[in-house]
């Protein structure tokens, strides 16, 4: 029916659809950055549980320290993925 072979399939994803300064935003790049950013919603996840299990070890924190450190801790490494995703995807922070 349809004749897809892998390399049609890489000329799509590499076909260059804006420039924005840094090289041109393909869709392997914009599924790129997605990636980047998922793994660190994830990653910022795992940090939160782990922050919250100082409480429990040799650490005497008080819960609103905790709840403050893992604040921190998740919107710090979700910036950081975003911003190193969408730099991924192409866009140039140099200009900002």
């Amino acid at each position: 029916m349809f004749d897809i072979s892998i390399a049609s399939v890489l000329s799509v994803m590499r076909y260059p659809l804006i420039d924005l300064g840094k090289g041109p935003v393909t869709l392997a790049s914009i599924f790129a950055g997605l990636l980047v950013i998922v793994l660190s919603l994830h990653l910022a996840r795992l940090l939160k549980g782990s922050v919250g299990s100082l409480n429990r070890g040799r650490y005497a924190l008080t819960p609103s320290s905790i709840y403050t450190l893992e604040r921190i801790s998740h919107y710090f490494v979700l910036i950081a993925g975003v911003l190193i995703g969408v730099s991924v995807m192409g866009v140039d922070f140099g200009k900002l």
